[in-house]
């Protein structure tokens, strides 16, 4: 299981870090990106620092490509605890990408 939870992680790492393949929920931008409470950065930052994937679950919307979720507790630029939700999508050219949900500072 560990290697699945590995490979997993450097995919989501590549596609995000690397290839910037990746879209972000209308959530993410306007009640985090807009108010100024997260940044791309902060994003890509935990991504690349992340040491493991903190939680899987079924896609109940049923769009992801291997119908997971996946929840990714780090930090941010700023060294506070960050916390995203994300999948795998195709997108209209049918190139994968990892698209988040949501993705903001963990408070208290």
């Amino acid at each position: 299981m560990e290697d699945v939870i590995r490979n997993k992680l450097n995919k989501i790492k590549n596609l995000v870090c690397l290839e910037k393949k990746y879209r972000l929920s209308k959530h993410v931008i306007n009640d985090y990106l807009k108010t100024g409470k997260s940044s791309i950065h902060d994003i890509e930052y935990c991504i690349q620092n992340s040491k493991t994937i903190n939680g899987i679950r079924e896609d109940k919307m049923g769009t992801a490509t291997d119908g997971k979720l996946y929840k990714i507790i780090g930090r941010n630029k700023m060294r506070n605890k960050f916390y995203t939700a994300g999948k795998f999508i195709k997108n209209s050219d049918n190139e994968e990408l990892y698209f988040f949900i949501t993705a903001h500072k963990i408070e208290g």
